[in-house]
């Protein structure tokens, strides 16, 4: 019986066998353009690197020139499961029992991943989104994240250590503020533009500011 694997001539089957690496990565395009005819001279204009387009004696017509904008920045924030986490993979397929459940998971995944990116299209955007919190990696974006939730751990610590000398109304709000959030409380404040002769309230403060009701 005839087996192509034994042919040299036959480089790849479509379906039987894997292909050449080097012959993928050294074949013409399916088209073969002539690079000194009008058509080869017209997409050389184009060309942003050295190529089939490109013989010797010609040069790109569009050379690459690095631009750093615009520029995606990263922000980290904390999951359902509690782990830190910037850009999500994509769900694999193989993990959901229906197409119905991957179709949740992946509008989930892009959801998340939207709203933890962000583009910026000039130094100055950058300067700011910085300064909000953004970083150039999903990594660094990790970090700082943990480095955040690392000082309000601390200051909610201080915090409960300050109650042990708090009077007995003090601690009862600070029990109240602990139970209405489950983030760190570093401190409580009492609301202003209460109405007079209505007990003043108070509210617990974290790390991301003021626990709204």
């Amino acid at each position: 019986m005839w087996d192509p694997r034994l042919t040299p001539e036959v480089e790849t089957i479509k379906g039987y066998g894997a292909p050449d690496r080097a012959v993928e990565e050294e074949a013409p395009p399916s088209v073969v353009i002539n690079p000194h005819s009008d058509l080869g001279k017209e997409l050389r204009k184009w060309e942003q690197h050295y190529g089939h387009l490109t013989p010797p004696g010609t040069r790109p017509g569009n050379p690459y020139v690095y631009r750093p904008y615009p520029k995606m920045l990263y922000m980290a924030s904390r999951q359902e499961n509690g782990q830190a986490a910037s850009v999500l993979p994509n769900p694999h397929p193989w993990n959901y029992p229906n197409a119905l459940d991957l179709e949740r998971a992946q509008l989930a995944q892009e959801n998340w991943n939207r709203g933890h990116q962000r583009i910026v299209k000039d130094e100055a955007e950058e300067r700011l989104a910085k300064g909000q919190g953004w970083t150039e990696t999903p990594q660094s974006a990790i970090d700082r994240y943990d480095e955040q939730q690392k000082a309000i751990a601390e200051a909610a610590a201080q915090a409960a250590f300050s109650a042990l000398r708090m009077s007995e109304q003090a601690k009862r709000e600070l029990k109240r503020a602990d139970a209405s959030t489950d983030a760190h409380v570093v401190d409580v404040k009492p609301i202003s533009g209460k109405k007079r002769g209505r007990k003043p309230k108070s509210v617990a403060v974290t790390g991301t500011g003021p626990v709204e009701d």
